[in-house]
C-alpha cells in the first residue's frame, strides 16, 4: 500500500483498515470504481501487513517464553 503502517501498532491498522474499508464502500456507493478498487488493493496489502505482524508477534512470544524455561531451568511456563 501507499500508507506507511511502520511503526503502527496492531490496533492503530486494524483501525486504518476499517476505514479505508468504510471510504471504498462509500466510493463504490457514488460509483466511483476505480478509486474503490484502489482503496480495496490497499486493504489488501495492509491486510497482508497485519497478518504478517500478527505472526512475528506470536513468533516472539514463543521464543521469549522459552528464553524465560531455560534461565528459569524449572520447566515451568512463566507468563
Amino acid at each position: 500500500g501507499s500508507r506507511t503502517v511502520e511503526g503502527m501498532s496492531g490496533e492503530e491498522l486494524e483501525k486504518l483498515i476499517v476505514t479505508l474499508e468504510e471510504e471504498m464502500y462509500a466510493a463504490a456507493e457514488e460509483l466511483r470504481f476505480e478509486y474503490a478498487a484502489k482503496l480495496r488493493d490497499e486493504v489488501k496489502d495492509l491486510r497482508r501487513e497485519a497478518s504478517a505482524l500478527k505472526e512475528v508477534v506470536a513468533e516472539l512470544t514463543l521464543e521469549n517464553r522459552l528464553l524465560k524455561k531455560s534461565v528459569i531451568g524449572d520447566g515451568e511456563d512463566v507468563a
